[in-house]
C-alpha cells in the first residue's frame, strides 16, 4: 500500500494492494492483488503522519516447510531357522495377527505369536510352561485349540498342533520346533522384517534379530531453526501434502536437540486418530521420509485492513485509529500479520493517518 503525506498531497492518488511476500518460505496474503485510484483533497501541509485509507482485504500469513515422517522402531524377535530363506510373506507395516507367517526357511513356514517368552525348546506332550500357555492361545485364535490354555501340553494341545500343521502343508508332528514360531510381546500389531537381514536366499544360522515392531503411526516432526520456532505458536495448524492428499495436524511439543535448531511434534488435531489415517504406508518404514507442509501461523481472516502503524492506544490501553481530520476511532484487532491488522469499528474506505517515525 502506498500512503500519501499531508505535505505532498496530490489531487489523485494512486493506493496499490498488493500480495505481501515474507523473506524465506513464509508467505502472508493480506489481501488480493487490486489497484484503486481514489481523489485526495489537497488540503494544507501538515508534518508529522501519512495518509492511507482502510480497505476491505485479507489477512494472513504461513510458512512451508519440509515435514519428517519416520516410523518408531524397536527389535522385537529373534529367528531360530537355520537354513536357506526361501519366501519372505509379512508384508511390512500392515497389522498383524496371532500365526502370520513372516518368512520361510527350507520351505519350513515362521510364523509369529504373541508371548513375552521366546521360543527357546520343543514343544510336545508333556511339555509345560508359559510357553505353552502363549502356544495354545495362538492355536485358539487360530481356530484349531478350543479349551482354555492351561500351561500343559496334553492330548488335546498335540491334536491342535496337528491340525495347524496340516493346515501349513506340514507333516503333522504334534511338536513345535524353536525355529517354528517367533513369539513377539503384543499382537495384533505393525511388524516388519529386517530387510537388511532376511531375504530371499539369504542362510541364517539362529540368534539373528529379524523382526522389527512399528509404533501406532508415524511419527511427524518439523525441524525448524530457533528463529522460525519462535514465530509458531503451539497449536498451529499443519497441511502435509503426501502428492495429492492432504493430511492434516497441529504443532505438539518442541525440542532442542542441539544448539541453534528446533524440533516440532505434528499430532493429530483431535489428539487421538493417527495423522496419516489410513494411508501411513506411504511412509517408509526405515529412515525417513520428507514431505512438504504449510504451517499456519496466522489463519486467513477477511474484513477491513488497515496497517498495524496506524493503530494508537490510549492511556486505558483501547485501540483506535484516527481519521484524516483527525477524529479517533475505537477498534478491536482481529488479526495481525507482518504490518497488516484486520479490525471491527470503522469500514473500508476511511482515510486513517499513520504517524510517522522519527529516523534513528
Amino acid at each position: 500500500m502506498s500512503y500519501r503525506t499531508a505535505r505532498a498531497a496530490r489531487p489523485w492518488a494512486l493506493v496499490a494492494i498488493a500480495v505481501v511476500g515474507l523473506a524465506g518460505a513464509c508467505s502472508v496474503t493480506a489481501w488480493a492483488a487490486v489497484t484503486v485510484a481514489a481523489p485526495v483533497d489537497a488540503g494544507p501541509a501538515q508534518a508529522g503522519y501519512a495518509i492511507a485509507d482502510a480497505v476491505e482485504g485479507e489477512v494472513s500469513a504461513h510458512l512451508t516447510l519440509n515435514v519428517s515422517a519416520s516410523w518408531p522402531t524397536s527389535l522385537l524377535g529373534v529367528n531360530r531357522a537355520e537354513g536357506i530363506v526361501t519366501t519372505v510373506d509379512l508384508v511390512p507395516g500392515q497389522p498383524v495377527a496371532q500365526g502370520t507367517q513372516v518368512y520361510s526357511v527350507n520351505l519350513r513356514p515362521v510364523v509369529v505369536a504373541s508371548g513375552d517368552v521366546p521360543a527357546f525348546r520343543m514343544i510336545a506332550r508333556g511339555s509345560r510352561g508359559a510357553d505353552v500357555s502363549q502356544l495354545q492361545e495362538m492355536l485358539r485364535a487360530e481356530g484349531f485349540f478350543d479349551a482354555e490354555p492351561d500351561g500343559f501340553a496334553g492330548a488335546g494341545t498335540v491334536e491342535a498342533v496337528s491340525l495347524w500343521q496340516s493346515s501349513l502343508g506340514l507333516v503333522p508332528t504334534g511338536e513345535v520346533l524353536p525355529a517354528d514360531v517367533i513369539f513377539v510381546p503384543n499382537l495384533p500389531g505393525r511388524l516388519a522384517v529386517r530387510a537388511e537381514t532376511v531375504f530371499r536366499g539369504v542362510t541364517l544360522v539362529g540368534g539373528e534379530q529379524v523382526l522389527l515392531g512399528l509404533g501406532d503411526a508415524p511419527q511427524f516432526t518439523l525441524p525448524v531453526s530457533e528463529a522460525q520456532s519462535a514465530t509458531i505458536p503451539k497449536s498451529s495448524g499443519v497441511e502435509i501434502d503426501d502428492g495429492g492428499r492432504t493430511w492434516h495436524g497441529i504443532v505438539g511439543d518442541r525440542t532442542s536437540p542441539e544448539s541453534g535448531s528446533v524440533t516440532l511434534s505434528v499430532i493429530p488435531p483431535d489428539g487421538s486418530a493417527e495423522v496419516c489415517g489410513t494411508e501411513c504406508d506411504v511412509v517408509a518404514l526405515d529412515g525417513q521420509t520428507l514431505l512438504t507442509s504449510r504451517v499456519v501461523i496466522v489463519p486467513a481472516v477477511t474484513g477491513t485492513v488497515v496497517p498495524s502503524a496506524a493503530l494508537q492506544t490510549d492511556a486505558q490501553q483501547a485501540l483506535s485509529v484516527v481519521d484524516e481530520s483527525g477524529v479517533a476511532h475505537p477498534v478491536t484487532v482481529r488479526a495481525q500479520a507482518h504490518g497488516q491488522s484486520v479490525v471491527t469499528g470503522i469500514t473500508p474506505g476511511l482515510a486513517i493517518r499513520i504517524p510517522e517515525v522519527a529516523p534513528q
